[in-house]
């Protein structure tokens, strides 16, 4: 899981949801530091080291510069992001896109999943629950589109609704 803002966490959120791959990235897949971190001890915790976590958000820029290219590739016009902050899109089109390329590339660096498609799915339909008993108005997810995060979304809804 990621650390970062809730701008930036809800908007990963509806572009990482889009796929299995992406839904493990979903409670949040950049930082705003430039780096991501993994379920493993980092420095701050006790284990690792700051030259692993640097690896790491510099195999994760990597690899979101990737994703960009990907989806250019497939017709949308898309910039590339900025380190740490990961791919960021509202359009549904590009969100497909985004799995489509996520599923050629592979897990992003720090990502792999444990969870399998119906655990994925269940997590989802748990957020839209959620959101919806919030007054939210949120599309149905599904495996293959995710859903898409409403822009409205307040901080302690956004957290509330995350699955745990």
């Amino acid at each position: 899981m990621f650390a970062t803002t809730r701008k930036s966490s809800r908007s990963l959120l509806t572009a990482l949801v889009a796929t299995p791959m992406l839904l493990l990235a979903l409670a949040a897949c950049s930082t705003g530091t430039g780096g991501a971190s993994s379920a493993a001890p980092t420095a701050a915790s006790g284990g690792g080291s700051s030259a692993a976590d640097a690896e790491l958000s510099a195999a994760r820029d990597d690899y979101d510069l990737k994703l960009a290219e990907c989806i250019r590739g497939k017709g949308f016009d898309v910039a590339d992001p900025k380190p740490g902050e990961g791919f960021d899109s509202d359009d549904p089109e590009e969100i497909t896109a985004a799995g489509e390329c996520m599923q050629e590339l592979g897990d992003p660096p720090g990502g792999a999943s444990r969870k399998t498609d119906a655990e994925h799915l269940e997590d989802m339909i748990k957020t839209v629950d959620c959101l919806r008993g919030k007054g939210y108005e949120v599309n149905d997810p599904t495996i293959e589109t995710g859903f898409l995060m409403p822009d409205d979304v307040s901080d302690a809804d956004f957290e509330t609704c995350q699955p745990s």
